[in-house]
């Protein structure tokens, strides 16, 4: 099914996204991005 491989998909991107973030504070220039990514690929998720 597509829409279950895409979930799949974007769940482990998310994943990957959290775990680069773990290692951040906010006052690094990568955390904004990341946390952005988070939160769009968070949307994208719930829209499924």
């Amino acid at each position: 099914d597509d829409i279950e491989e895409l979930r799949l998909t974007l769940e482990t991107e998310r994943q990957e996204v959290l775990g680069k973030l773990s290692f951040l504070t906010s006052n690094d220039k990568e955390y904004k991005a990341l946390d952005e990514r988070f939160m769009e690929l968070t949307k994208q998720i719930k829209e499924l």
